[in-house]
């Protein structure tokens, strides 16, 4: 008759009791064994090496870096410079405003853009509180005329 022997299989680890050695005649604590999970079912693919692509004309393709110019650069802080120069000018004659909005709506610089734009806020908002004053001006004068000739 056979004894009972559970299923193993690579993945499960058994762990042994404590036993006692009687050839020794001492008490007998297993090490446990360092294991690794591994399935034999799974086999590593391959990797592979492609070459260096190539052009029509044989020669090999390579990625570039683009390094700013430093003229472009030397543009960037005119431009920001300028454009603040505008932007404070404006508050003295406004039409500097909207020259500054046109010149540098489109400047490589982000804060040329940036003081465009609030040039062109300014300029809007301050035509805008002028015309409503010209407009309430005009409305009272000749409501005032009206009423002083009126008897």
């Amino acid at each position: 008759m056979e004894t009972y022997q559970p299923l193993r299989d690579e993945n499960t680890v058994v762990q042994q009791q404590p036993h006692f050695d009687p050839q020794h005649q001492q008490f007998v604590v297993p090490q446990q064994q360092p294991y690794m999970i591994y399935n034999p079912h799974v086999i590593p693919q391959p990797v592979y090496m492609y070459p260096p692509m190539a052009t029509p004309n044989n020669t090999p393709v390579t990625s570039t870096t683009i390094i700013e110019n430093p003229m472009d650069a030397e543009r960037m802080k005119q431009d920001e410079n300028n454009s603040l120069l505008f932007l404070v000018l404006g508050f003295f004659i406004g039409i500097c405003w909207i020259v500054s909005y046109i010149l540098y709506r489109n400047s490589p610089s982000s804060v040329a853009r940036r003081n465009a734009k609030i040039g062109l806020i300014l300029f809007v908002s301050i035509l805008v509180i002028t015309l409503a004053s010209f407009g309430f001006f005009f409305v009272f004068f000749f409501l005032s005329l009206k009423s002083a000739f009126v008897l």
